[in-house]
């Protein structure tokens, strides 16, 4: 299958492309906070580099954009946009980089925590070197991005209500696929795994203390949802990345003034409104806290707004132009295009007051009702110890905790999709750090209990991860194809694999059977989507009326469909010519393939 590849080979060379793009995001960024005056002595030097490494990966996804809007998206032009920015990145000049370091030697407990991260990083790594499963991934994620590759421009595919989303992440994974493959492409969301963690730490030891730190970027790695999102070509831990910062540089008023810190917090919110739409909640949430902290509120405001939009804009109004929505497909109600539907239906355990209450402990014990995914017990667990002030005097406690509560407040009556909360969890991971640093300050039972807890917890998510990977190894090793391992575990794979085999280039195809369309080879298949059955709606047709109009050779359906269609193939001159089952976790899934007389 196209841009797909495996293999230690494949792994090593895909994780030097990464570092490749990663320095020339560095130096590229770091250039780019120095022109803004950004690069000061207030900041420390791993600041500088998570700062400069955000800001270069935006300028690379912008210009990733750039080419396949002029429609230049080939790897010739991808390699010279690469050169162009490392030889203006050349101009940067770390002038901490080879600082001598002041700090104390680490103790044993942090050394074997330290030990305990970088092997998460290492679980997390070979994960995403497995060939990709994702649902969402497979939907749209990576799927449109190949399109875009394939066509040799960024267009709205047709019949889709996510191509003209916010898709910065989505330019990586474009490059990656054209420097490499699904390997490199799944690379650069892992990588956002790392630089979250790296965040949280510097975060955590500039304004509290080392000690916390390590154990703060201890929380967010072991967080059982953001390891599962690091393995995939998803944007969540990205959307987390940028949220996170916009936070950070919001604290950092002190430390390099008030204008400077609504222009860089303004430009890693555009960073994560480049992301999600789900990014539109945090501007709002930050645009008041600046209101409400700014001696100058309006200017301010301007600052973070204008910077916010410099980095985002374009997203909001391609998507005007093209669709005549800028948030297209939300709010049909008020642009007058666009599709109903409701992005929290399914999920969660009810929308009330007491809901909303219970809601930290709910996603905790119950994650099967919020998506799947486990956020885990840790923050439901040690987060309450900071109701006992770190700092009495200090006015940031009072932000941190108002931008979680109304972040959350927002988040929850949109949707309960728990990885849609990994946005928040660096913050609540810093919060983490700071109660168990504290605890192991004390005397007495509850600091042993409190150690053995958090200590007990990092365990079992440990053996979760292990877990996880229990049937990657070998695709991971080489010693299996990847065309075996997704037969066994990736649902769609064998259906189009099937079509490869027996459909001629020609032949049309109506795929009404899965919403996973990555590894479609078939330049004639027509994927039944919302969008398509919205249109259809429209125009006052049924998917009957639509295959009566225009005849396929083959109609693929999951036998637990609707059945109208398979009453409709038997009728109408079909015959079953292939049929087959997937399970995949807890589910199974029967596929059926019929084929015009």
């Amino acid at each position: 299958m196209e841009f797909l590849n495996s293999g230690l080979l494949a792994s090593a060379w895909g994780a030097a492309l990464l570092s490749a793009v990663l320095l020339i995001a560095y130096r590229l960024g770091g250039w780019v906070l120095d022109l803004t005056g950004h690069y000061t002595l207030s900041l420390s030097r791993n600041e500088i580099r998570i700062f400069s490494s955000a800001l270069g990966l935006i300028v690379i996804s912008y210009g990733v954009l750039l080419l396949g809007l002029f429609k230049h998206l080939y790897r010739a032009e991808a390699l010279l946009f690469l050169l162009i920015c490392f030889l203006i990145g050349f101009r940067f000049k770390d002038r901490r980089a080879h600082a001598q370091s002041t700090e104390a030697s680490r103790p044993l407990w942090e050394k074997w925590l330290w030990a305990g991260i970088i092997s998460a990083f290492f679980l997390s790594w070979a994960q995403a070197a497995s060939p990709p499963i994702g649902n969402d991934a497979l939907a749209y994620h990576l799927y449109h991005p190949k399109e875009f590759i394939l066509h040799g421009e960024i267009f709205r595919v047709p019949f889709s209500r996510e191509s003209l989303w916010p898709y910065q992440t989505e330019m990586l994974f474009t490059l990656g696929l054209l420097l490499q493959g699904t390997m490199l492409a799944q690379f650069f969301h892992w990588l956002f795994f790392v630089l979250c963690a790296g965040a949280v730490y510097t975060f955590t030891k500039r304004f509290y203390q080392r000690r916390a730190a390590v154990i703060a970027a201890a929380a967010f790695v072991f967080c059982p949802a953001a390891f599962a999102q690091a393995g995939q070509a998803y944007v969540d831990l990205s959307f987390a990345f940028f949220t996170f910062l916009t936070i950070y540089a919001f604290c950092l008023n002190e430390a390099i003034g008030e204008r400077r810190a609504a222009v860089l917090s303004g430009l890693f919110c555009g960073g994560a409104l480049a992301t999600k739409y789900l990014a539109l909640s945090l501007a709002a949430v930050l645009a008041l806290l600046w209101v409400i902290r700014s001696k100058e509120r309006l200017r301010t405001f301007a600052y973070f707004v204008l910077s916010s939009a410099l980095v985002s804009g374009i997203w909001y109004v391609r998507s005007w132009v093209v669709a005549g929505n800028p948030v297209y497909p939300f709010f049909p109600e008020i642009f007058g295009r666009g599709i109903a539907f409701d992005a929290g239906a399914g999920v969660g355990m009810g929308k009330g007051l007491l809901d909303f209450l219970k809601f930290g402990w709910n996603v905790s014990v119950h994650p099967e009702s919020f998506g799947g995914e486990m956020i885990g017990p840790l923050f439901f667990l040690f987060l309450p110890l900071l109701l006992l002030p770190v700092e009495k005097k200090s006015s940031r406690a009072f932000y941190l905790f108002l931008f979680s509560f109304l972040y959350i407040f927002l988040l929850f009556h949109q949707s309960q999709q728990a990885r849609f909360y990994l946005s928040l969890v660096p913050l609540l991971a810093v919060g983490v750090g700071v109660s168990v640093a504290n605890l192991t300050g004390k005397k007495g039972f509850l600091r042993t209990i409190g150690i053995l807890v958090f200590v007990a917890v990092l365990f079992l998510h440990a053996g979760v991860y292990v877990y996880r990977l229990r049937n990657s190894w070998p695709v991971i090793l080489g010693l299996e194809s990847p065309k075996d391992y997704l037969s066994r575990f990736e649902r769609s794979f064998n259906g189009y694999l099937y079509f490869q085999k027996n459909a001629k280039p020609d032949e049309k195809i109506f795929n009404f059977a899965d919403v996973r369309h990555f590894y479609n080879a078939n330049p004639g298949m027509l994927h039944c989507t919302p969008a398509f059955r919205a249109w259809l709606k429209a125009e006052n047709k049924t998917i009957p009326d639509y295959l009566n109009e225009h005849p396929f050779e083959y109609i693929w359906l999951r036998e637990d469909s609707e059945f109208h269609l398979q009453e409709y193939a038997l009728s109408h001159g079909y015959r079953l010519v292939h049929a087959y089952e997937q399970r995949e976790g807890a589910g199974l899934f029967r596929y059926q393939v019929f084929r015009r007389s």
